[in-house]
């Protein structure tokens, strides 16, 4: 099991209320970081660059919210849940 939970884009330091987001690129794809037996748990929000097409993962749980930018998308095969909306 490939499990994601430390990665944060470098960048200024955050603020004390802001929540952690984890980029998912296009160099993460290629490093095999992510496939479809990564089990991704992210206690924050979790953002798809842009141009990735369909990625695959096992299971995505994350605290905030999911986002997949213009050209990336996910697909869910037994179905999406949500706490709020979608």
């Amino acid at each position: 099991m490939n499990e994601r939970q430390d990665r944060v884009p470098a960048g200024p330091a955050q603020a004390e209320n802001e929540v952690p987001t984890l980029v998912i690129t296009k160099d993460d794809l290629a490093a095999g970081k992510y496939n479809e037996m990564t089990e991704i748990k992210f206690a924050g929000n979790v953002e798809f660059a842009a141009g990735l097409g369909r990625v695959k993962v096992k299971s995505l749980v994350v605290s905030g919210y999911v986002r997949a930018e213009a050209g990336s998308g996910i697909e869910a095969g037994s179905g999406i849940e949500a706490g709020g909306s979608i």
